[in-house]
């Protein structure tokens, strides 16, 4: 498979595989992503209960519609029961209102608007969240319309063994861009797979 096409990030400086899933014939995943042992290691650590892996406060996860939100809780929920995605972490999965289409923005702020809403002492200043928009409809692959592209499997396996997601990749490549974040919200599709050398990134 050919590698991901190198491109700068907006300080000019940070180069960034960005690798856009387009179904398990076509996925392209540079050769740092299939090992990347630091954050992969850091990942065992923290779903392990190791508390001194800097992680997420929660993860937030965007989706078109109740019924795609209802699959993607699934998926989340038995990963949480079998062990296989960090402890103490919020979990919310938060579909469009109302069965329309609100755009990223507009899920972006439904779905920090929902999180806030049900926490009763939200401190903004200390949270780091990851919010994964993941609302797609998969035209063109519509083989992935009902479950999504985000819980699409990859030709790599997690560290236990099993066949791995886009979503499971996107938790771990995620613990190195959060160890040194004090606190912020960093923003992810849910077809796309950034590989980078987060400590060159300044988050202050």
């Amino acid at each position: 498979s050919p590698e991901c096409p190198q491109i700068l990030s907006s300080r000019g400086d940070t180069p960034v595989s960005r690798c856009y899933f387009s179904g398990p014939k076509h996925t392209t995943l540079g050769k740092s992503m299939l090992s990347a042992p630091h954050s992969r290691e850091s990942y065992v650590r923290r779903v392990a209960g190791d508390a001194s892996v800097p992680w997420w406060d929660a993860v937030l996860i965007t989706a078109g519609n109740e019924s795609q939100a209802r699959v993607f809780d699934s998926e989340i929920r038995r990963r949480r029961e079998s062990g296989r995605i960090p402890p103490n972490v919020r979990y919310l999965v938060v579909p469009d209102p109302g069965g329309r289409r609100i755009g990223s923005g507009g899920a972006t702020l439904h779905a920090l608007h929902t999180h806030g809403a049900s926490l009763a002492d939200c401190d903004w200043e200390s949270q780091r969240l990851l919010l994964i928009h993941a609302g797609g409809e998969s035209r063109r692959l519509p083989q992935y319309a009902h479950r999504g592209k985000l819980f699409s499997t990859l030709p790599v396996k997690t560290p236990w063994g099993e066949i791995s997601t886009v979503f499971d990749e996107i938790l771990a490549f995620s613990t190195a861009w959060v160890a040194d974040l004090p606190a912020g919200m960093l923003v992810s599709a849910g077809d796309v797979l950034l590989d980078f050398d987060a400590s060159r990134v300044s988050w202050r």
